[in-house]
């Protein structure tokens, strides 16, 4: 029996970290993107006389 201290020998240790970070990857790769284009939850509700305002104020500038 190995003393506890020597659980894997190296090769081991790299293939197991090998496969974490391969499965970390895969994982974050999976989920969807959340890209700020995606999310317009930050514009608040339709207000049109106030994007109108808008619309002027940034064409006489």
């Amino acid at each position: 029996m190995k003393p506890p201290g020597d659980l894997l020998d190296p090769d081991q240790l790299e293939a197991l970290v090998r496969r974490v970070v391969r499965e970390e990857l895969a994982q974050l790769l999976a989920r969807p993107s959340r890209a700020i284009l995606d999310d317009w939850s930050h514009e608040g509700s339709e207000d049109p006389a106030q994007d109108e305002l808008l619309l002027r104020d940034a064409q006489e500038r």
